[in-house]
């Protein structure tokens, strides 16, 4: 006998010695220990329904009405098959921006269930999809180290930052680095890899940044000590220098060993690591430098002009709006 049986036959038999007896309900509740409110519970069932109504009530699941939609959850899903990087609030604006109204709880939520709710994790389920079983141990040791400091930038191409970062060793081609530049004022970035970190390399993508500035005026740039951005002697003799007097472009340096005067710079390296990398060797295996190069610029125009960003001056807008919109007035 089943322990919903068991209650059923005990309810039953108290419910009939009452009817059976007319006792007073107080003395037949010491006598079974049970309560007067149970009692009359049960006897208000049992007048209305018979028999039957002293049996358990099956309940189905609970409705959860503010449970996201299906057609929403699958299309968050489908989201982050290509932007496993993105957290709840950057994928709420996407989607926002693709017609579909969701709030980041909401997203959250859904992650949660899938077992997706953090960057890791979506990271994992995106390698073990595509059977890819390398991992970019370079990539996963490098270091944030970026800090929010203000710097007092104007509008764009007042100041445009510049930095090298190690991105790892690529098979068949050796160390790469990436040399990465943002405007300071709009987040719009620009970014490419060399194989070394020369100032033939810093030259080369100053110019590839001041031929790709969308005519915006390159007023001045920020960069740290580094051999391939300066040198220590006081005659400045250095080809990124020399280059920039060419320009007529003004060089700003870092104070030594406070790399977050440069901070957006190195939040840049940090959300292409995480958004374009770690994602990138993740789903292909790269063979050549100019593969990985295509992919990188592909990314940065997916970034300038399409992905929202959460700066205190973008506030949920592209970079491209701020930086081609609202340029220096003559």
């Amino acid at each position: 006998m089943t322990s919903n049986t068991q209650m059923y036959v005990d309810r039953l038999h108290i419910i009939k010695y009452y009817l059976n007896h007319r006792i007073r309900v107080t003395s037949l509740c010491k006598r079974f220990n049970r309560s007067r409110t149970w009692f009359y519970k049960w006897k208000r069932r049992h007048d209305v329904y018979g028999n039957i109504g002293l049996m358990n009530i099956s309940r189905g699941a609970s409705a959860q009405p503010n449970q996201t939609p299906m057609d929403v959850e699958a299309a968050i899903l489908e989201f982050i098959e290509e932007h496993p990087s993105y957290g709840p609030v950057r994928i709420a604006n996407e989607m926002k921006r693709n017609a579909i109204t969701v709030t980041p709880s909401a997203v959250y939520n859904v992650l949660r269930r899938k077992n997706l709710n953090t960057r890791k994790m979506r990271l994992e389920h995106i390698r073990i999809k595509h059977g890819i079983v390398t991992t970019p141990s370079d990539l996963e040791r490098a270091k944030d180290r970026a800090k929010t400091r203000s710097l007092d930038t104007r509008y764009p191409g007042h100041i445009v930052g510049m930095d090298v970062f190690y991105v790892g060793t690529l098979k068949g081609v050796g160390r790469i680095f990436q040399i990465t530049a943002i405007d300071t004022y709009s987040s719009y970035a620009w970014a490419k890899l060399y194989t070394d970190k020369s100032a033939r390399s810093a030259c080369d993508f100053m110019m590839h940044v001041y031929n790709n500035s969308q005519d915006v005026e390159v007023e001045s740039v920020l960069t740290d000590n580094g051999l391939e951005f300066t040198t220590h002697h006081a005659s400045k003799n250095h080809s990124f220098e020399r280059l920039l007097r060419e320009l007529n472009v003004k060089h700003r340096l870092t104070k030594v060993r406070h790399p977050w005067t440069n901070g957006a710079c190195e939040r840049l390296n940090r959300t292409i690591l995480e958004e374009f990398y770690q994602l990138a060797f993740r789903t292909r295996i790269y063979e050549t430098l100019e593969q990985l190069n295509d992919d990188l610029e592909t990314y940065l125009r997916t970034y300038n002009y399409q992905r929202t960003h959460q700066g205190k001056r973008t506030k949920g807008r592209v970079p491209a709006e701020l930086y081609l919109l609202h340029k220096k007035s003559a």
